[in-house]
């Protein structure tokens, strides 16, 4: 029997802001939940933003296809 995890935007959000924090080469993290709904993303800070929301929603469409 499988149980399926509840897990909160809040600790979605603390997961990537930990990536960014912990991985001195990513620039930018995002999180997906098993659907593909973006549920966390942001930029390092002092981070110059190449994407707009529309290429990011593109990336992370492909990504999740590939899962």
């Amino acid at each position: 029997m499988m149980c399926a995890l509840t897990v909160s935007k809040e600790e979605y959000h603390m997961k990537c802001t930990r990536i960014l924090k912990e991985e001195s080469s990513v620039r930018f993290a995002g999180l997906i939940n098993d659907t593909g709904e973006v549920m966390a993303c942001g930029y390092k800070q002092k981070v110059e933003i190449y994407l707009n929301d529309v290429q990011k929603k593109e990336i992370f469409s492909e990504v999740a296809q590939l899962a």
